[in-house]
């Protein structure tokens, strides 16, 4: 019984790999960034006005949390 455990725990590891580096591919960077308080913010589209997303931050520390 522990081995599917460990599997399932596995992929929602990996799972939350995945989507952090999805996260961070949309996210202002201070070499990027079109203002100077962008960087740290998300955008859909690259050019887009910053989107303060509390999900997307919210994402993040899931991510965090499944990997510590």
């Amino acid at each position: 019984m522990v081995e599917p455990k460990l599997a399932l725990f596995k992929v929602k590891i990996e799972s939350g790999f995945v989507h952090t580096s999805e996260f961070n591919r949309h996210m202002y960077m201070p070499g990027d960034a079109l203002y100077p308080d962008y960087p740290g913010g998300f955008y859909y589209r690259f050019g887009d006005h910053v989107y303060h997303d509390g999900s997307r931050c919210e994402g993040l520390m899931a991510a965090y949390r499944l990997a510590c």
